[in-house]
């Protein structure tokens, strides 16, 4: 269960720093998979961390596009201290077969290269960072192995605030740790939770541009969005520039629309928004549409494509996706403390606000405690409030409606911090559930805090997840819905086999008289017609190149579209 404790001065982790040319640092795990932060187990400034010791194990799962030439070992900070704090830093690594840690709680460097030995100046920053610390020694990594990772500090200057560090609770992070204010050599405890490690390395890739994410909502409400324009963020990775970088768009299911762009020129490390040609929702349309954005085939295609799942409906709408009660049990807070969690948000139509849905996480810690919603302008000005709701057990794993204590009128195209007030209590509690896509990196500017009685909104970091709120409006669709399963029949019970593709396709289609084919590469180009489609037609594929496509059948009048993922 993820439990996060946040803080109104915590804001967004900037991640460029990652990804600079030639130098790059592979981060393990990857940050979309960080799911908490941790004071306890790196140097964290304090005199009760005056002596501290850490020993880890790394999977060869999380290093797999890391070099065999290792030159700087990093951490990744949620916020630094708010003043000067450093000491003796050494650091220990090795390679190892282990798929998992073996070296319990006595602390023991034999057998591991000391990489690094000197001073480690904690950050003094109310944000997030990263630090990275040039090896002494270059660490040969042997690929397709974990590594076993050890390190002690010894304080010379010490901080009344703590450093908190970005870490990562799951399968395979194993480990040790321990802290004192006294003791030479602090015993170590066993721990599944370690921070977020960089391993920093010459880039020897010349071709690696990636889909970072995109920011459409991922439920979206007719009542106040009846148009849409993709955008999503192209990151170059390559150690060079690269010029002419093409970049599709292709939406399925109850809205079929495709679009292609090209980016001129993106230097090495860098990154740029790029925004599709809209596209238009029927006022009364519900159901679900597929939106995936990718570049071409290059020399990493685990990061050509990303993808996210759209939610259609009249009145409600929300930055993360549509999830049941399994998910809830990830509930992110302000423990004991008081603060307000908001999604930023805005909307297409003027509308009226009369509720705000909000997931309340699994704990039964929960229960008893008070929570309402709020709205606030764009500069964190509260404008909105509801009634205070004491969550008892119905409202755990499920959606609660806080009702707006009068209706509010928002504007069309302006900014909107949406999101939940949690009041200090004397036993901690993580009210709002929270979720991440498997397919899709949070993007950040997403998730906010602000002081309970408003102020500036800060932005968390987006490893944090979606804030599972809802904000629901006034006013109904009145026609007849159009749904998923009434788009995919307008034809056309199209099917796809096999799916992934190699050398074949088979396309199926239900009613095929006066059909065409085509098959649309990720730019928006046609690459391959077949005209006067039967029921079942085979379709030679062997020569498309590796990435994903979309197959659009038509017989005129209407047409369907599917995703098409060709591997070779």
């Amino acid at each position: 269960m993820k439990k996060s404790t946040l803080s109104i001065f915590a804001s967004l982790m900037t991640f460029g720093s990652l990804m600079a040319q030639p130098f790059i640092a592979v981060t393990a795990p990857a940050t979309s998979s960080a799911n908490g932060t941790s004071g306890l187990r790196a140097p964290n400034g304090t005199v009760a961390h005056t002596v501290m010791r850490g020993q880890y194990f790394v999977p060869a799962s999380e290093l797999s596009s890391l070099s065999a030439t290792v030159q700087s070992f990093g951490f990744v900070l949620t916020n630094g201290v708010n003043a000067a704090a450093n000491g003796t830093l050494t650091i220990y690594l090795q390679n190892t077969p282990a798929t998992s840690y073996t070296n319990g709680t006595t602390w023991t460097t034999g057998g591991m290269t000391q990489v690094y030995s000197g001073t480690y100046n904690i950050p003094v920053v109310p944000t997030a960072t990263t630090i990275d610390f040039p090896l002494s020694t270059t660490f040969t990594y042997s690929p397709g192995q974990g590594i076993n990772v050890a390190y002690e500090y010894t304080a010379a200057v010490t901080s009344a605030s703590a450093a908190i560090y970005t870490a990562y609770s799951g399968p395979s992070t194993q480990g040790a740790t321990g802290a004192s204010s006294t003791i030479a050599a602090p015993a170590l405890g066993t721990t599944a939770f370690r921070p977020l490690f960089r391993f920093g390395a010459v880039n020897t890739v010349t071709n690696d541009i990636g889909v970072t994410f995109i920011t459409s909502p991922q439920v979206i409400a007719t009542r106040v969005s009846t148009t849409h324009a993709v955008m999503a963020e192209i990151r170059n990775n390559s150690n060079a520039t690269l010029n002419n970088v093409g970049v599709g768009l292709g939406v399925t299911g109850a809205v079929t629309h495709t679009a292609a762009l090209i980016v001129p020129s993106l230097a090495s490390g860098a990154s740029t928004m790029v925004t599709f040609t809209p596209y238009s929702y029927a006022s009364t349309l519900t159901g679900v549409a597929n939106i995936s954005v990718s570049v071409l085939s290059d020399q990493n295609n685990a990061n050509n494509l990303a993808s996210i799942s759209q939610t259609i409906n009249c009145n409600g709408q929300a930055s993360g996706p549509d999830v049941g009660g399994a998910l809830f049990g990830n509930g992110i807070g302000y423990n004991t403390g008081q603060g307000i969690l908001s999604n930023k948000m805005r909307f297409q139509a003027a509308a009226t606000l009369t509720s705000i849905a909000v997931a309340i996480s699994t704990p039964t810690s929960n229960l008893g405690n008070n929570m309402y919603a709020v709205v606030s302008n764009s500069v964190g000005t509260i404008i909105g409030t509801t009634g205070t709701v004491t969550i008892a057990n119905a409202n755990l794993t499920t959606y609660t409606s806080f009702t707006m204590a009068a209706p509010l009128a928002l504007n069309a195209n302006e900014d909107y911090y949406i999101g939940v007030a949690q009041p200090s209590n004397a036993v901690g509690y993580f009210p709002v559930a929270s979720f991440t896509s498997a397919t899709n990196q949070v993007p950040p500017q997403t998730l906010f805090s602000q002081p309970i009685a408003g102020g500036a909104p800060v932005a968390q970091n987006s490893s944090l997840g979606f804030l599972g709120i809802k904000p629901m409006f006034q006013g109904t669709c009145t026609a007849t819905s159009v749904g998923l399963t009434e788009v995919k029949n307008n034809i056309v019970n199209l099917s796809l086999y096999p799916n992934p593709a190699k050398d074949f396709l088979t396309v199926s289609i239900a009613n095929a008289e006066n059909t065409s084919i085509d098959v649309i590469n990720a730019l928006g180009q046609v690459v391959l017609t077949v005209k006067n489609a039967t029921e079942t037609n085979t379709i030679n594929t062997a020569n498309l190149a590796k990435g994903v496509y979309f197959v659009t059948v038509s017989n005129g009048q209407q047409k369907s579209t599917q995703k098409l993922v060709i591997e070779k």
